[in-house]
């Protein structure tokens, strides 16, 4: 039975029996019925359970009752050992699919505590039941996020890669030709395509990666373009985020860049639709940090790209403060708006206003695409932020603060071990320029550009502590 899961000898951890434990009980906590307490009333005892001298004759009730209950079976399991899934899969391999499942929102979406994602019907685990591929997609996905967290390469399907992988890409061709336009162009295959997309991108498969992207860039338009998603904004947020990493990845255009993410009208800008989420003393438009002077000599699509993306933090921190949670909406706007414009914008390496312009996307990227506790592996992106600080034409226009949240935002967002003999003396250097002497005051500093206590304190003090190795 599915509900069944068989793991190895090694002790469950924490969370897992938390899960299993939750679907065990489905059911059971209804709680006891409660006996009258003192005495009866009135009308609590029937002329058939009363003797002659009014008091209760209660010596049959007992073994009646036990007698009934006995002839009715016992429930069986818990709800999910009833569910009969798209395929048969290994029942360890269902238990994989409820953990990553559990954390899901945690991982894929550093923001999951600030975002309001509302529960629709079905969720996540209603596909598992009639769509096949959709399921297989989802077991080789979580199989790709634990190879990650423990440091274990994610192989291509050139490489020997999951058989639930091959099985989900010859599923989805079948689908493809069998004619059927609203099933080939369906919600769950635009998940599985980008599903296959993510994995081809994290284990470095680019021909696959712009294969798949290619391919979903097809479906989308038989849709009618990119703003039909808006009634599904969960999905339109993963195919803007697997488009703009795969041009971290590989420096290649993007393929939704252009596309107008709106159908109809336009509607309110997102500067403005960020301004209505703060009360009025946090929106006046001079409201920059003294920090902040290099906006007077970067380009104005710079500054625009700033702005809009310190309203988006601003947003995110008051909502932190006031226990809210921002409509998912909110997620999408500032990520296509700030970071599709970055991406087309080109400066001589080395310059104020390409460091800017990197470090703004390295600053999104980390708030937008990354996962929870997993650095994806670009190749691109890396490079150009590598060189680019590397070969610092002048230091005109930049304090040591700037320097500092610059390199900070590589550290968590681009930079590896490998980047530790060159980045952890930069930091070191211009730390001592600002006289800092602990993570509270580089904290401090990092907050008078942007920063997310909420999702980037534990990495940002990590990086703090590892200076003093």
């Amino acid at each position: 039975m599915q509900f069944i899961v068989s793991t190895g000898p090694q002790k469950t951890n924490p969370q897992t029996r938390k899960l299993i434990r939750s679907h065990v009980m489905l059911g059971k906590n209804r709680g006891k019925s409660r006996r009258p307490k003192g005495g009866t009333s009135a009308d609590s005892t029937s002329p058939e359970t009363s003797n002659s001298n009014g008091s209760s004759d209660s010596a049959p009730d007992g073994p009646l009752i036990e007698l009934c209950r006995s002839m009715v079976p016992a429930r069986v399991g818990s709800d999910l050992s009833f569910t009969q899934f798209a395929d048969n899969i290994e029942p360890a391999t269902f238990g994989d699919i409820l953990k990553f499942s559990f954390i899901a929102k945690k991982v894929l979406f550093p923001l999951y505590l600030c975002i309001d994602f509302e529960k629709k019907h079905g969720g996540w685990f209603e596909p598992l039941t009639f769509d096949a591929a959709y399921l297989h997609a989802m077991i080789f996905t979580s199989q790709a996020y634990y190879a990650l967290v423990e440091g274990r390469k994610v192989y291509s399907t050139t490489e020997g890669s999951s058989p639930h992988l091959l099985k989900t890409i010859r599923l989805l061709r079948e689908r493809l030709l069998t004619g059927d336009e609203s099933t080939q162009t369906s919600d769950m295959t635009v998940a599985v395509v980008l599903a296959l997309a993510m994995h081809a991108n994290i284990s470095c498969d680019y021909v696959s990666a712009r294969h798949h992207m290619e391919g979903l860039r097809r479906i989308v338009d038989l849709r009618g373009g990119l703003g039909i998603f808006r009634s599904n904004d969960k999905l339109m947020v993963e195919i803007i985020r697997c488009d703009i990493g795969m041009v971290l990845h590989t420096g290649q255009e993007a393929f939704f860049s252009r596309d107008l993410l709106y159908p109809g009208p336009p509607p309110t800008s997102c500067r403005d639709q960020l301004l209505s989420l703060l009360p009025a003393s946090r929106t006046a438009s001079n409201d920059r940090s003294e920090a902040e002077t290099f906006l007077n000599e970067v380009d104005e699509r710079l500054v625009e790209a700033w702005d809009t993306m310190k309203l988006f933090i601003k947003s995110v921190n008051f909502a932190t403060r006031a226990k809210r949670r921002l409509p998912k909406a909110v997620l999408l706007d500032p990520m296509a708006t700030v970071m599709y414009p970055l991406l087309e914008m080109s400066f001589d390496s080395g310059t104020l206003d390409e460091a800017v312009r990197l470090g703004i996307l390295a600053y999104a990227s980390h708030i937008f695409l990354q996962w929870h506790n997993v650095k994806h592996p670009y190749q691109h992106f890396p490079s150009l932020y590598r060189s680019c600080l590397g070969g610092l034409r002048s230091l005109s226009g930049f304090t040591p603060q700037l320097l500092v949240w610059i390199l900070m935002v590589g550290a968590l967002s681009a930079f590896t071990e490998a980047d530790d003999a060159w980045l952890k003396p930069f930091l070191r250097t211009n730390l001592m320029l600002c006289d800092v002497g602990s993570w509270t005051q580089m904290r401090d500093i990092l907050e008078s550009f942007m920063w997310v206590r909420l999702v980037q304190d534990k990495d940002g003090k990590a990086v703090y502590d590892s200076l003093d190795d």
